[in-house]
């Protein structure tokens, strides 16, 4: 019996450890699961908090963003403001570019109807070339081809005037005018011994005059360089003066070349009292002639973009003098062009040929 009772008292106490550990286990679940909720409220309210915080910043951007919507809105009223004014100011300037290009258009009807009918030339030369290029629509250069007195004589004149496209044109035309002049006494009085170193001289006075140019503080300065020619056929006499411009010829297949006077025309710094020089050549059948302003000379092209030079030009004439002035004026033209390439055209090119 005594036994028993040591057994069931032994199992008793088992059960009781067993209690005690689901008791202990029991607890030990509670304290985890109350440490679960304190830390899912607290991870609640702190993703409470963030919400609160993201949405006052959203609420803060929206805000934001319509202030900018409103200030774009405002600028892009102001743009087409601005874009209305300046399609009304560019239609104004499209009206007004539009009457200026007309202008010069008829400016270069005028300037052109002053360049001679090569077919005068017919009357004096065997055969003869012009080129005559203007940079842009309206040039400085001009040459012009006057008949004197009788069919004898004519005048030749390859001018070079200050600048290119309008301000050169102008001069251009005043050079016509006093061209006029000077033809207008030598046919009134056939006593005149005709010399284009006293037309230069004219030219000079006249121009310093009607500019007013005698002094270094005239507002103005225009003037030109250039080449004048008078051609006596029954006589067969050329007489040629330059202002800073040479002639080119051919005589006996040998190509010589005669330097103007280093002075131009009509500038403030010319001497109004300058006296230019005569030189006579007593022509013969074939031989051939070349005036040339300096655009032709100086215009840059080749590898280096050097100008075209003195000593191309005078190459090219000896190379194709024997062709005829037709031909010769495509060589003349080609190979410029050539030699240019893509270079912009640094000013207007002006070139006479003739053959006695």
């Amino acid at each position: 019996m005594a036994d028993q009772d040591q057994k069931d008292i032994k199992q008793l106490e088992r059960e009781i450890r067993v209690l005690n550990k689901k008791l202990q286990r029991s607890e030990h679940n509670r304290v985890l699961y109350e440490e679960a909720q304190e830390r899912s409220q607290a991870v609640q309210q702190s993703l409470y908090n963030d919400l609160e915080i993201k949405t006052a910043a959203l609420e803060e951007s929206e805000q934001k963003i319509k202030m900018r919507v409103a200030e774009l809105n405002d600028v892009q009223k102001a743009m087409l403001n601005i874009m209305e004014d300046l399609n009304v100011e560019k239609k104004k300037a499209e009206e007004s570019n539009k009457k200026i290009s007309e202008s010069i258009d008829y400016a270069s009807l005028i300037q052109g109807a002053l360049i001679p009918d090569n077919r005068a030339f017919k009357n004096y030369f065997q055969d003869y070339f012009s080129i005559w290029h203007p940079k842009d629509k309206v040039g400085g250069d001009i040459y012009l081809f006057e008949e004197l007195r009788d069919e004898d004589e004519c005048l030749l004149m390859v001018i070079d005037c200050t600048g290119h496209s309008v301000p050169g044109a102008f001069v251009t035309m005043l050079v016509k005018a006093i061209e006029r002049q000077i033809v207008a006494k030598i046919n009134n009085d056939h006593s005149i011994d005709v010399s284009p170193a006293w037309i230069l001289a004219y030219f000079n006075r006249k121009m310093k005059a009607l500019l007013n140019q005698h002094s270094k503080d005239s507002l103005s300065n225009a003037g030109f360089d250039g080449v004048i020619i008078y051609y006596n056929k029954k006589e067969k006499v050329l007489k040629f003066a330059g202002a800073e411009t040479p002639l080119f010829y051919i005589e006996d297949e040998e190509l010589k070349m005669i330097k103007g006077n280093r002075h131009s025309i009509g500038y403030k710094t010319s001497d109004s009292e300058y006296e230019f020089k005569d030189h006579i050549i007593e022509t013969k059948e074939g031989m051939s002639f070349y005036l040339t302003t300096d655009g032709y000379l100086d215009q840059n092209g080749g590898e280096k973009s050097f100008p075209f030079g003195k000593k191309r030009f005078k190459a090219l004439i000896e190379e194709n003098y024997k062709e005829t002035m037709a031909d010769q004026q495509e060589f003349f033209l080609n190979e410029l062009e050539a030699y240019q390439d893509e270079e912009e055209r640094n000013d207007d090119v002006t070139l006479v040929g003739f053959k006695i």
